[in-house]
């Protein structure tokens, strides 16, 4: 499908991009680490690491935050998937509810672990951001490379299995309620947008 986007429209292909929740948010992982020449960024809502999962049994295990892994196993998963790739990783962003009973929120540290190591950086050290742009539910966390943010963590309180939505015109408003979508005072979509480098 990128394919035939980029043949037939005038893409930039360095600003490439991918996103998902929940099945959408491993998919988005799993795109990350099958096709990291495509992908600059990706941003996982509520997902699990790359290769937690083979089947429906494994995948519940993960789901329930019950596959923790070293930096360095995670990582590998991802390097054997693509042994020619000589990097850069695409960037990868995790945003997780704190109240997530779906898809534990065990899962955001340990893709954390995975894509820290895919690019090299020490887990342990991070730039952590309480009351995150003046939201008492939101913390951010960052792990930076030559200047950039790699990857990044939003820990959202009060949230469930649900996409973040802050109902509203003003800067950094967007996305209405609904069954799974939760106000809570951060437009999850805004700030994917920003960590793809494509809204300020």
């Amino acid at each position: 499908m990128i394919d035939h986007a980029m043949a037939n429209h005038r893409i930039d292909e360095d600003r490439v991009f991918v996103t998902g929740i929940s099945a959408g948010g491993a998919m988005t992982v799993a795109m990350a680490a099958a096709y990291p020449e495509v992908f600059d960024g990706a941003v996982a809502l509520a997902g699990v690491p790359y290769g937690a999962a083979t089947d429906i049994p494994s995948g519940m295990l993960a789901m329930g935050g019950n596959v923790t892994l070293s930096p360095e196993a995670w990582g590998d998963k991802v390097r054997r998937q693509n042994p020619a790739f000589s990097g850069p990783y695409p960037r990868m962003a995790v945003m997780h509810g704190a109240d997530d009973n779906i898809v534990k929120i065990v899962n955001a540290g340990e893709i954390v672990k995975q894509w820290t190591n895919v690019w090299g950086i020490d887990a342990v050290t991070s730039a952590t951001q309480t009351n995150f742009n003046g939201n008492p539910k939101v913390k951010r966390t960052h792990w930076d490379q030559n200047g950039k943010k790699a990857v990044v963590r939003y820990d959202i309180g009060g949230l469930g299995h649900a996409i973040p939505v802050d109902p509203g015109t003003g800067p950094r408003q967007g996305g209405e309620t609904a069954a799974f979508a939760k106000d809570v005072d951060f437009h999850s979509t805004w700030w994917a947008a920003e960590f793809f480098g494509i809204v300020r």
